[in-house]
């Protein structure tokens, strides 16, 4: 009862405002009124719509953009390969706690056990891979071969070339190890070698021409090896190097004569901690495949030339 009458009240006090005329005895024009509300009403409408769909549409963008970054972070991981994966270690721990867990819980057991069998391939790897490898990412890089190899074989005929040859790996082979380099790969009568260190790739180098200098090789005929170092960052694929520092190595060592070491700038730069090594004259070389003109150095690894 008492609602009945409050609502009778709001319209009575309504139609009074409506009859009351404005200053000047206009009337109120209560049509106006009533357009004016409905039209401020569908402006607030309007914009609330409009400032609903920016924010969509900017939430879209940063939808597509967050899918975008992981694409590419996707699409890196897969041309990397999953070898390649498998050759860091936050791969081979990847793969050790995947292989594991899956392993663990019995979810697709022959995924989990090719992991594992990843995993145990990577990790037989790893010591190899790391030990050639400096802080910094870099590997120091030789090559090696016997210069006039293919008249040396028609010399000596292919019996005698052979066991040349296997004496020529022994000792190379030997101070490969002993300066804890890894032998990348051969092929015929030519090394490809990884050392950690600088130092150490000089020493080797410095032995082998030696070794081979004061050995039966030395005998005429006598066997002459050229030697090629350089050092920067390289690509890894399993248990082979790749990249422009690679080849820049390789044709350090074709510019070699045979019984001589040659080394790159990058070498010599980094070559302080080499105790006792010295340089001949330094000369300006064009490397086949690089652009520009390469300065390299010759070592004097002879004893003689130690004390002059």
């Amino acid at each position: 009862m008492a609602r009945r009458i409050g609502l009778r009240r709001v319209d009575t006090l309504l139609a009074i405002w409506l009859r009351t005329p404005l200053p000047g005895g206009r009337a109120v024009d209560w049509h106006s009124i009533v357009f004016i509300v409905v039209a401020g009403i569908a402006v607030v409408v309007l914009v609330t719509l409009t400032l609903v769909r920016r924010r969509r549409a900017r939430r879209r963008a940063l939808e597509a953009r967050r899918r975008e970054r992981e694409t590419r972070r996707l699409s890196a991981i897969e041309a990397t390969g999953v070898l390649g994966l498998a050759a860091t270690i936050e791969g081979v721990r990847l793969a050790v706690r995947v292989g594991t867990e899956l392993g663990r819980r019995g979810l697709a057991p022959v995924v989990a056990g090719s992991l594992r069998r990843l995993a145990d391939l990577a990790e037989t790897d790893r010591p190899a891979l790391e030990g050639v490898t400096a802080a910094d990412g870099t590997v120091t890089l030789m090559f090696s071969d016997i210069e006039g190899s293919t008249a040396l074989n028609e010399r000596l005929g292919d019996e005698a070339w052979l066991g040349l040859l296997k004496e020529h790996d022994a000792i190379v082979r030997r101070e490969v190890r002993a300066q804890r380099g890894e032998v990348v790969k051969t092929q015929g009568d030519s090394f490809m070698v990884a050392f950690k260190a600088v130092p150490a790739a000089l020493s080797c180098a410095i032995e082998i021409q030696r070794a081979l200098a004061q050995g039966q090789l030395a005998k005429d005929p006598p066997v002459r090896v050229r030697i090629g170092l350089h050092t920067g960052e390289v690509t890894r694929q399993g248990r082979d190097l790749f990249g422009l520092n690679v080849a820049f190595a390789a044709r350090v060592a074709d510019e070699a004569a045979g019984g001589e070491i040659l080394v790159s700038s990058a070498v010599k730069n980094l070559a302080a901690q080499a105790d006792g090594v010295r340089y001949g004259k330094k000369r300006r070389v064009r490397l086949k495949g690089i652009s520009e003109a390469e300065t390299v150095y010759p070592i004097r690894w002879q004893v003689s030339d130690q004390g002059s």
